[in-house]
């Protein structure tokens, strides 16, 4: 007999086989935040903006959420929200794509300055990203309406393999302060590269790897094993087994999880797109769809709730 049918959690049907309740797992993501979640204004299309968001997390009882806009800034959307939605924490940051002139001092130290707390590093406007869907600036499920998107891909490596300038700034910046540098779609390669310079410097930035399945991340286990440490979070998204991103498995996440069980690991939507699930919704299948290949209530918990707080407010 499972262990989580002392919380109503599992079901079964005629063929004996146990599944979770969704209604059960709501609970579960009560108190949670999704620290990885899209909406209008967008260059993609959206289901909805960023107050249809709120309202949708809202609604569920969630605590909070991190907006992110791959063509710039979400600090100032996300600071209006948040005095809007007094029961609802919203977060924003900066992305370095071509928009705000990629890997740009002068715009993260104004957006930390704004009140930003997170910075993405180059998402659609990755060398990586066009390497890994042949062009820039899209994905093959979804266009972006921008008509400026024949540009260089941008890498944090010179052509020595050593880290640029500029993003040497930026950490300068970031160092001790409670700001998150994300991986955004750059390389497996850059991303070691990146958390060695980081750690080897004694640098204090918190250090958050974008869906570690995705297409354009992909990371190892022993990849993942070697960047653990207190200031390191790994994502794992649903967007990265829904229909439009699908990657991997949900058996193949529970799997790299469990793998990798030491490590601190946040569960986030990644969602946003018009034909996908919202936010709430997305995180609920998420979870029964993990917790039915093995990861525990308690895991789940950590994931949507202690994690991505530590995360945030350290």
């Amino acid at each position: 007999m499972p262990i989580f049918n002392q919380f109503g959690l599992f079901g079964g049907d005629s063929s004996g086989k146990m599944s979770i309740s969704s209604e059960a797992v709501k609970n579960i993501i009560k108190r949670g935040i999704d620290i990885h979640v899209h909406a209008d204004p967008s260059l993609f299309p959206r289901w909805g903006d960023a107050w249809d968001l709120a309202m949708a997390c809202r609604n569920e009882g969630m605590s909070g959420f991190v907006l992110k806009f791959h063509h710039g800034s979400s600090v100032e959307t996300a600071a209006i929200l948040d005095r809007q939605f007094p029961d609802l924490h919203v977060y924003g940051g900066i992305t370095l794509n071509r928009y705000v002139g990629g890997l740009n001092p002068a715009a993260v130290d104004a957006a930390i300055n704004l009140g930003a707390r997170f910075v993405w590093l180059p998402t659609v406007h990755a060398h990586n990203h066009g390497k890994v869907f042949g062009h820039l600036g899209s994905f093959g499920f979804q266009q972006s309406s921008s008509r400026l998107n024949d540009v260089k891909g941008i890498s944090i490596l010179d052509d020595r393999g050593k880290l640029v300038p500029s993003l040497k700034e930026i950490l300068h910046l970031m160092d001790n302060q409670p700001i998150v540098l994300a991986t955004g779609h750059i390389a497996e390669k850059e991303i070691v590269f990146l958390h060695r310079y980081i750690r080897a410097n004694q640098q204090k930035i918190r250090f958050l790897v974008n869906h570690v399945e995705f297409k354009v991340s992909a990371l190892s286990i022993d990849t993942l094993n070697e960047m653990i440490d207190d200031l390191t979070w790994f994502e794992t998204t649903y967007f990265s087994i829904c229909d439009i991103g699908k990657s991997v498995t949900p058996a193949e996440v529970a799997q790299k999880i469990l793998a990798v069980s030491q490590a601190k690991w946040i569960m986030a939507s990644d969602t946003g797109q018009k034909a996908n699930l919202k936010s709430p919704q997305a995180l609920v299948e998420f979870a029964k769809l993990l917790m039915e290949k093995g990861i525990t209530r308690t895991q789940v918990e950590r994931m949507l709730i202690s994690e991505p707080r530590n995360l945030l407010e350290g």
